[in-house]
């Protein structure tokens, strides 16, 4: 019988686990960990080896799913993974770095469900029947086959051997005009995935069916296709690729244990996050300051610092915490803010993390030369999104001194 629980991200909960689950799960959790790239900061959640961990205290399972948010399946177990800020406020943020399509801050309609798998899968098949609805895009593809009559580039070698095998037929390499193209291939990938997958409603998976057929002459998903861009008679396609590579890459299946497989949908946070943040910033603030996450070589040495923000010309530098809710800057935290300002000899330095409760941001901390200051993203109930990305673009013109006719001074010691 399936059985479905909810979690919060990089939260422990206590939930009902058999032992051949919590197996399945610490095991799929070791092998997304060893993905590197995908899971960055593991170490500041506490746990390197694993994006998942259930660990048993004596008389219970408590699971933690490590910076991601989406779904997991064991066995017949279902786990929804939601974020650790409202979901309104991290779907704004995904679009806003462009880790999704701008479009789905207006499906209004979706964008309640708490289910980010499911969320997803609707704007993906929304983008899907856009792309339809303008018509696919035929190409010229290579193929290489054995015809009754010659056509475009004969191989003789393979033909001779066709001959004195005792069949007259003509080995040739042509192209045709097919919609069997890699964007398509893609596409269609995309929407297989919907319409194998039970966690989705019915009838979203009936609308996957049926789009299905009207791509039946395309080809499944090859190697190389995941690379594949769109050109100027092809960029109708940009939104729908996108969400389609997202469903495809975004899944994992772990080690069968007991006859059951685990499988997951994550979509790891703090890289999102911290992108979403920046671009945000980039975009409102532009002339006078600058906002790039420019590295700096410390020389004569080959070590490098990389500060989530640089508040260029020589204004400040920063770094994005995506935790909620401090009672006090962590000390860690603290010390990196503060060696990024030195690398950079600039006596400015930032943390910005995000609270979902009423809370002023905490006092500004000197640090020798170094001024420390708190900003915050509001994501407290009854706040949107778009309000928190104007309070937090204040807060940082206010910290920086800049703003409309405002004149720069470099902060650099």
């Amino acid at each position: 019988m399936q059985r479905s629980l909810q979690v919060v991200e990089s939260r422990a909960s206590a939930v009902e686990l058999s032992s051949c689950e919590a197996r399945l799960l610490n095991d799929l959790g070791r092998e997304l960990a060893s993905k590197k790239r995908f899971w960055k900061s593991l170490e500041d959640e506490g746990d390197s080896r694993s994006v998942i961990r259930c660990v048993f205290d004596g008389a219970q399972w408590m699971l933690t799913v490590y910076n991601a948010v989406g779904m997991i399946r064991a066995g017949d177990l279902q786990i929804l993974v939601t974020p650790k800020i409202p979901m309104v406020h991290f779907v704004y943020l995904l679009s806003a770095c462009d880790y999704i399509p701008r479009f789905v801050r207006d499906e209004v309609s979706v964008a309640a469900s708490k289910d980010l798998l499911a969320l997803v899968a609707h704007w993906f098949m929304y983008a899907a029947d856009g792309v339809l609805k303008r018509d696919l895009i035929r190409d010229y593809v290579e193929q290489l086959d054995d015809l009754d009559a010659a056509r475009g580039q004969l191989d003789p070698l393979a033909t001779g051997s066709q001959y004195y095998a005792g069949r007259l037929l003509m080995n040739c390499r042509f192209e045709e005009f097919d919609l069997d193209t890699p964007l398509n291939r893609l596409l269609k990938a995309g929407v297989r995935t919907i319409a194998s997958e039970e966690h989705f409603s019915s009838s979203l998976r009936r609308s996957a069916s049926r789009t299905l057929q009207r791509l039946d002459s395309v080809g499944t998903l090859r190697s190389g296709d995941l690379v594949a861009r769109s050109d100027r008679r092809t960029t109708h396609y940009d939104d729908a690729l996108m969400l389609a590579r997202l469903l495809i890459a975004g899944q994992s299946r772990g080690p069968a244990f007991g006859g059951s497989t685990a499988w997951s949908f994550l979509i790891p946070t703090p890289d999102a996050v911290e992108s979403a943040v920046r671009a945000l910033l980039a975009e409102r603030l532009q002339l006078p300051c600058v906002v790039t996450n420019r590295g700096r070589m410390l020389r004569p040495t080959a070590l490098t610092v990389n500060p989530d923000l640089v508040f260029e010309p020589g204004l400040a530098v920063g770094d994005i915490k995506y935790k909620i809710d401090w009672e006090e800057m962590p000390r860690s935290d603290l010390y990196q803010a503060v060696s990024f300002a030195s690398a950079y000899e600039m006596s400015k330095a930032a943390l910005v993390s995000f609270k979902t409760t009423a809370r002023r941001p905490l006092q500004d901390i000197p640090f020798g030369d170094v001024v420390v200051q708190h900003l915050c993203w509001d994501a407290t109930q009854g706040t949107s999104p778009e309000d928190a990305a104007d309070r937090l673009v204040r807060s940082v013109q206010q910290w920086l001194g800049i703003g409309p006719g405002v004149t720069v001074e470099c902060a650099a010691r």
